[in-house]
């Protein structure tokens, strides 16, 4: 085996076997991610590379099913808007309020929502142009999507955006979304830090994160790829 294969097998098995955390821990070892990735202005990035819409039907239809169908429902979607998701929640009749730094994105999300047809329903969307770490979170709302977003956030700012979410959920509500793993290979990580500005957590680390706040867990699992896992999937309820 390589040297660069012992290296990054070392490190997954370091990562992977990991004993439960404190939720200070996990706040440290996030915000000291930073040292490893740069926070900077990436929009240009991800507006190249938005093609095509995100998706996670799965988790946003688990956690709808737990809401009462009767009542007037408000999801925050929290960047990578332009996003399937987005649409589904829409057709259920629900308001939608998306915040992404993103205009190319969000001019996306509102060609999405006119192709898909929505009616009057599409008015049931609020787009608004800024980023998760600094904008003023609206109104208390019953789901927070959180998908492919909070991994390429400014780490330094990650426990104030995770916290003012929290309080911007309703009791009862839920918060789906996700983190990104450390990948297996050193160089997909440098690429990955220098070109997305993500940066990495642990299961331990979710589990932490969802515990400091008291949420109930209804889903925390590994989301496998064709080599090694690439992200935690989660979805909890507060109480």
């Amino acid at each position: 085996m390589s040297c660069h294969c012992c290296t990054a097998f070392s490190r997954w098995i370091i990562d992977y076997f990991q004993f439960e955390l404190n939720s200070d821990e996990a706040y440290q070892r996030i915000e000291s991610e930073a040292s490893h990735t740069q926070p900077a202005d990436r929009r240009d990035y991800w507006d190249q590379i938005s093609v095509e819409p995100t998706t996670a039907p799965a988790l946003v239809a688990f956690a709808n099913s737990k809401f009462d169908t009767d009542k007037q429902k408000r999801a925050l979607i929290l960047g990578r808007v332009y996003n399937f998701s987005v649409v589904y929640l829409l057709k259920l009749e629900w308001k939608v309020t998306a915040i992404d730094s993103s205009v190319k994105a969000l001019e996306k999300l509102q060609n999405l929502c006119n192709i898909s047809q929505l009616g009057e329903l599409g008015d049931n969307l609020m787009p608004i142009h800024g980023t998760i770490e600094e904008h003023a979170f609206p109104q208390k709302v019953d789901l927070i999507f959180a998908y492919e977003s909070l991994s390429y956030s400014d780490p330094r700012k990650f426990k104030r955006v995770w916290k003012r979410a929290h309080e911007a959920l309703n009791a009862g509500g839920r918060i789906v979304g996700n983190f990104r793993l450390k990948p297996a290979s050193a160089s997909e990580e440098n690429a990955e830090r220098t070109l997305k500005g993500a940066w990495y957590v642990t299961k331990p680390c979710v589990e932490a994160l969802l515990k400091d706040l008291g949420y109930v867990v209804e889903r925390c699992e590994q989301e496998e790829s064709y080599t090694s896992p690439t992200h935690i999937n989660f979805i909890a309820r507060k109480v």
